[in-house]
């Protein structure tokens, strides 16, 4: 009867260990966090300046491993465009990323295309490294994300206004986490 016993026992711990894949007994423990990404501008241009449009074709952010490896985390590939001169003293939202627990010590836009509307005349803006290495922003202390966590990071972007009249874009920017 014991040997009876144990084989059923040996069978049903067999079906038992097999058949977890195709349920979801076991709970699992998030290994993301979320960041919700804001961008402002403050004013400092010229009057005759009515847009600075800059599209930026990736948002990333840089992982830190425990090891000081570096890892670039993509948050976004779609592209999207700002005009900084509709985010004066206002905050827009660029979206709320998923993101692997962790360390990160910078950000990056890459950013192949602007334009600025100077004097009601459209001007292609060239951004030194926009489109090859991005625009990238060091945090004053590492953006730590932790598992099930919304952490917030405001983006402070200004133009130079002089670059600006001289056809190039050289943006200068700030990372605060909230």
């Amino acid at each position: 009867m014991r040997r009876i016993a144990l084989a059923a026992f040996i069978i049903f711990s067999v079906v038992l260990v097999s058949s977890v894949p195709y349920f979801n007994w076991i709970p699992t423990v998030s290994a993301t966090g979320m960041v919700r990404l804001l961008i402002t501008d403050p004013p400092k241009y010229s009057d005759n300046i009515s847009s600075i449009s800059i599209t930026f074709s990736q948002i990333a952010l840089c992982q830190v491993g425990s090891n000081g490896n570096e890892t670039w985390i993509a948050l976004t590939d779609t592209g999207r465009t700002i005009d900084l001169m509709k985010i004066i003293n206002v905050t827009e939202s660029l979206g709320n990323f998923e993101v692997p627990v962790g360390n990160y010590s910078q950000i990056r836009f890459m950013t192949p295309n602007a334009t600025a509307v100077i004097n009601n005349e459209t001007v292609q803006l060239t951004i030194p490294s926009g489109a090859q290495t991005g625009l990238k922003v060091h945090f004053k202390s590492p953006l730590i994300i932790s598992s099930n966590i919304v952490a917030t990071v405001a983006i402070d972007i200004a133009a130079d206004d002089k670059s600006i009249h001289n056809g190039k874009l050289v943006p200068s920017m700030s990372a605060t986490i909230l």
